[in-house]
């Protein structure tokens, strides 16, 4: 029996060649693809275990901001609290404020509604008889 070596390259779109010799793959190329995918996946690992550990830094500095945070606005609140006269104000100032409170919203309302309806859409204000839009 008279055997033929044949030999047989071919190469992928993504520009992988393959050897074939006499019907079988080149075992060069299966040992190079493998350690080419074992290497591909310790590196898909370590940035996992790397992305893992970043975020884990990521939300200890996030708790521990929000912790600073609320201990701030703690004493924040108490020094508020020591600030602010401890008595209940009364009647005619709380009035007082009431009706200052009131005239101001009115004031608001009055001199800023025509700016209010045109940025809803509601009107078009022309000024110097051109259209502002």
């Amino acid at each position: 029996m008279n055997r033929t070596a044949c030999m047989a390259v071919t190469v992928r779109a993504d520009g992988v060649s393959e050897a074939i010799y006499n019907g079988q793959r080149d075992r060069v190329v299966e040992a190079v693809r493998a350690e080419a995918e074992r290497e591909t996946q310790a590196v898909r690992e370590e940035m996992r275990r790397q992305r893992a550990e970043l975020e884990a830094r990521i939300k200890a500095e996030s708790d521990r901001a929000e912790l600073r945070e609320w201990r701030l606005n703690r004493e924040l609140a108490l020094k508020l609290d020591r600030a602010t006269p401890a008595r209940r104000r009364g009647p005619v100032r709380r009035a007082l404020r009431a009706i200052e409170s009131g005239w101001a919203m009115l004031w608001a309302i009055c001199h800023c509604w025509a700016e209010i309806g045109e940025r809803l859409g509601l009107w078009v204000i022309e000024r110097d008889g051109q259209n502002t839009h």
